[in-house]
């Protein structure tokens, strides 16, 4: 694990795009997010948006950055910072975690109830909904350094 990079980014993309399904057919999952805790944000935002100077070991001043030009979006998480503050992750648009509600309810319930002996109203809003991963092979993960 490192922080994200030129070359660690350049590995994880490799890894990603090189993946084959159980029949050995290439998924070639292309990353379009770049998943990061807090503490990295703004090494990220430089890494993602700086077009000539990259930091860190493999930067060579004047140097073209070729993470800026591959089209990754960053998406702060603070709750990444609690699995490791240098951790990082690559995700595809697609096929990489379905939400769904249950009962096809899509819009949350709200009932109005009285507020027992504080005067006033209580409010009970509430929407059924599960998480699954679809497939491992549209993430990758980089414990960091």
């Amino acid at each position: 694990g490192a922080a994200p990079s030129k070359a660690t980014i350049g590995a994880g993309r490799t890894a990603m795009m090189s993946q084959t399904d159980p029949n050995g057919v290439k998924v070639a999952s292309m990353p379009r997010y770049l998943l990061h805790g807090t503490t990295l944000t703004m090494d990220v935002i430089q890494l993602l948006n700086s077009q000539n100077y990259i930091t860190g070991a493999d930067a060579t001043m004047g140097e073209r950055n070729p993470v800026a030009s591959v089209g990754l979006q960053s998406v702060e998480e603070h709750r990444l910072d609690g699995l490791a503050t240098t951790a990082w992750m690559l995700a595809s648009r697609s096929n990489t975690v379905e939400v769904a509600f249950v009962g096809g309810q899509s819009t949350p319930t709200v009932d109005r109830m009285p507020a027992g002996e504080i005067p006033g109203i209580t409010w009970q809003i509430s929407i059924p909904f599960g998480v699954a991963a679809l497939d491992f092979r549209t993430m990758y993960l980089n414990w960091g350094a």
